[in-house]
């Protein structure tokens, strides 16, 4: 790509940003979508929304919880890392991760648009939603190997609303059940052992049209079958929430008067050379 086309791509994403006027356009919309804001709680009328491995009750900033959840660290006992630690670490991950804990338990945040309703009505918006999803892996009877994943799951769903509220369209996120690939042990065996893993997770799209606001709902789900007592390792890191013009926003006519422009401008200052 040539220097002149280069700086032409420059001036329309600018004029772009200039033209539906909002700084917010590519930036993470979602409050603490890392999970290390959280409010300590004295106490509890009912059940908390979190609790976290240090053993505090806490409320997450930025989000409405349903069930007790569990906030744990990546450094404590309730990640179990591999030998491989660094490896199962989401990267730029912060010092928590949030799992499931009780069976059913779920989060969800609500996020305005309308600082992008011109984009979307003319049909110009694009979202991008990610996040690092994961699960647990259980070892082998004989605990020399690892053998498969405990199936718990995290989902995540974006719903867009329009101005009355109303479901204009959806997408969805949805996290591994199986275990990642283990080391190989001095007697050969693929060695995971009893660890949580997560993966990264990404879905883009076309904002529906009349949208306003996104609705967020990370749901951790138990495994089917398994004793509704049983910890839920479902588990979430860096939810990510974005709105970009599409490349089509300014059109081929924008970019060929961009370049034409530039020439010209060029051609004057050989000219006055």
């Amino acid at each position: 790509m040539s220097r002149l086309v280069s700086i032409a791509i420059a001036v329309c994403f600018v004029a772009t940003h200039a033209a539906y006027g909002s700084p917010m356009l590519g930036q993470n919309l979602v409050i603490n979508g890392s999970f290390e804001s959280f409010d300590e709680l004295e106490g509890s009328d009912g059940p908390p929304p979190v609790i976290t491995e240090t053993g505090l009750l806490a409320d997450l900033v930025g989000w409405e919880e349903s069930g007790t959840l569990s906030l744990d660290l990546y450094t404590g006992d309730f990640w179990e890392p591999s030998p491989n630690y660094e490896n199962d670490v989401p990267p730029n991950a912060g010092e928590w991760v949030l799992f499931g804990g009780d069976a059913g338990t779920s989060i969800t945040q609500t996020i305005s648009m309308d600082f992008a309703s011109d984009l979307i009505d003319e049909g110009q918006a694009r979202f991008d939603l990610s996040g690092w999803l994961g699960s647990f892996n259980r070892p082998s009877p004989d605990g020399l190997r690892g053998c498969c994943g405990e199936a718990d799951q995290t989902m995540v769903t974006i719903e867009f609303l329009d101005s009355e509220g109303l479901i204009v369209g959806d997408a969805m996120l949805v996290g591994p059940t199986e275990p990642q690939a283990g080391l190989v042990n001095d007697e050969g065996f693929t060695f995971v052992g009893f660890r949580n893993f997560s993966e990264f997770r990404d879905i883009a799209g076309d904002v529906p049209l009349g949208s306003r606001s996104a609705r967020i709902t990370a749901s951790f789900v138990l495994a089917a079958g398994d004793n509704p007592s049983n910890y839920n390792n479902a588990n979430l890191d860096l939810v990510a929430f974005s709105i970009v013009p599409s490349t089509g926003t300014l059109g081929p006519l924008s970019m060929v008067l961009a370049v034409a422009t530039l020439r010209r401008r060029r051609d004057r200052r050989l000219l006055n050379k």
